[in-house]
């Protein structure tokens, strides 16, 4: 209020504010000669020094957090140095014509250097926290709360980053949705090894073939050939690197999408290589489970980076909802197969009625 009023009328201000000591300490410093017309480089220096506390009152707190200190060795005091006498002090030795050329500068330095205590953070929407809380933010929430930015650049980069959020998350949202019809299709398969394996003849012939004039797996027989054949072609027919690519270019910023590695992305390459015309029921079994295991891997980091970057607040119940539980499959044919058998024979004990067992009382007859 009394910057204002010296800016706007600095007669009234002057009669009802006699000078102080420490006002012509700073006129001094500054060199001005009449307060009543004050140069237009040292206006920035008068209004700064104006809205700044009073020496007594920085001198009371240091004197009191020092009382602490001597009181409690693990206490540490929070010093303040920005009274009145304390910024003539620095003016004094401050070049005053180099200073007056970088007013702006050199004010708001001052200004956060002795307002944000040690170890907090002034972010550029002006709340005050600490550096550890700031460290933990989320990495594209710290890009509109970075202290270097001014309030119009924090409310601009709010909105830009708050629009690309939604956008990933729509984005997300599409690459977990078809990464789960790829599981379930997986599954399927996993699920009975033992038909699996005897889909192999003798020679180790799969009696499901890639053709590679229809571009799709056919079946010589039907039966569980032909629901193979089908699970096959429509894991093939997932056209996961063109998902991907869609993806990225539907979010040219990056943000979570972007950060899917292209090993992710290079492992849904060349599908015919990985469920072709396989030499055994065990490298086609090993390549599913490896395919089946990288889907979780993807649809993990789809969650990972997304969190990173805007924070566990915003993975709400829409994206939580396209979760899903991943398996744990035996590594090789013959393993999975083993287990299943083991798995079905104890079904079958359990199905089978328990006998029942009477317990005989002896009964004694009174003579």
């Amino acid at each position: 209020m009394k910057a204002a009023e010296l800016a706007i009328k600095p007669d009234k201000y002057f009669a009802n504010n006699k000078i102080t000591e420490e006002e012509r300490m700073l006129y001094q410093s500054l060199g001005i000669k009449d307060r009543f017309n004050i140069p237009q480089d040292k206006a920035g220096m008068v209004t700064y020094f104006n809205q700044l506390p009073d020496q007594k009152d920085v001198d009371t707190h240091n004197a009191e957090e020092n009382r602490k200190a001597q009181n409690d060795p693990l206490y540490k005091p929070n010093y303040l140095n920005n009274g009145k006498l304390d910024f003539i002090k620095r003016l004094q030795k401050t070049n005053n014509a180099d200073m007056s050329n970088n007013i702006n500068t050199s004010v708001n330095s001052q200004l956060e250097q002795q307002v944000v205590p040690k170890g907090m953070v002034k972010m550029a929407n002006n709340k005050v926290i600490s550096q550890e809380e700031y460290d933990a933010l989320p990495y594209r929430e710290k890009e509109y709360l970075d202290p270097d930015l001014d309030i119009g650049s924090f409310r601009k980069n709010k909105a830009l980053i708050q629009k690309e959020r939604r956008d990933d998350k729509k984005m997300i949202g599409y690459g977990m949705s078809g990464n789960r019809d790829v599981k379930q299709n997986i599954e399927k398969i996993l699920d009975d090894p033992k038909a699996l394996n005897e889909l192999f003849t003798q020679t180790g012939r799969m009696r499901v073939r890639f053709n590679d004039a229809t571009n799709s797996f056919i079946a010589e027989g039907g039966g569980p050939a032909a629901d193979v054949a089908r699970y096959l072609n429509s894991l093939k027919a997932k056209q996961f690197t063109q998902q991907i690519q869609f993806m990225r270019q539907n979010n040219p910023t990056g943000g979570a999408v972007g950060n899917v590695s292209d090993r992710e992305v290079s492992m849904f390459q060349n599908m015919q290589e990985y469920l072709g015309d396989m030499g055994s029921g065990e490298k086609l079994y090993e390549a599913l489970v490896d395919l089946y295991n990288k889907t979780e891997v993807m649809n993990n980091e789809y969650k990972e980076f997304y969190i990173d970057d805007y924070g566990e607040k915003y993975w709400d119940e829409s994206l939580q909802n396209r979760e899903v539980k991943f398996k744990q499959y035996a590594p090789t044919l013959e393993q999975a197969v083993r287990k299943q058998k083991v798995n079905t024979s104890q079904k079958e004990i359990n199905k089978q009625p328990k006998e029942n067992v009477f317990e005989v009382i002896s009964v004694e007859e009174n003579d």
